[in-house]
């Protein structure tokens, strides 16, 4: 793979350097490569709201449904954050659009049963996403919970 740029993959994703994410690229990297934490550049880029290196991934390939190592997705991973944040909220709210629009799977729980939609009650963070894309979400998530059990 060369010498390739000086800064990680997965941190240019967290900082929005789709300069260097590009020659990553170029240069042949796995547009779905796995950091320590099984995560890969969307999971960095999702959670640091950056939509537009979340936009060049998705175009080169990336797995809108990626697990990491507790089995979180892009998309709760975003979400989970944007929960955590005043700051830059409607950077994520783009960002978490972005994977909805793109196949992010709404209902994939992660390994302790945590779906989007219970992390965005747990954080009371209601985007006021699309009508159709709140509605895709089910109420129920895994191991017979539903969201409300969540509160």
């Amino acid at each position: 793979m060369g010498c390739g740029p000086s800064v990680d993959i997965h941190k240019a994703a967290v900082e929005g350097n789709i300069s260097i994410i590009k020659q990553y690229l170029d240069d042949g990297w796995d547009v779905d490569a796995n950091d320590s934490f099984d995560r890969t550049p969307l999971h960095r880029a999702a959670y640091s709201g950056q939509k537009e290196v979340a936009k060049l991934l998705i175009a080169k390939g990336a797995d809108v449904n990626a697990k990491d190592d507790e089995g979180e997705t892009p998309l709760l991973r975003a979400i989970s954050f944007a929960s955590f944040t005043t700051r830059n909220q409607k950077r994520h709210k783009e960002t978490i659009e972005l994977l909805l629009n793109n196949g992010a799977d709404v209902n994939i729980g992660c390994d302790k049963g945590r779906t989007p939609l219970i992390a965005a009650i747990q954080g009371s963070f209601f985007m006021n996403t699309s009508r159709e894309a709140m509605v895709r979400i089910k109420l129920s998530g895994s191991r017979g919970r539903t969201q409300l059990n969540c509160l």
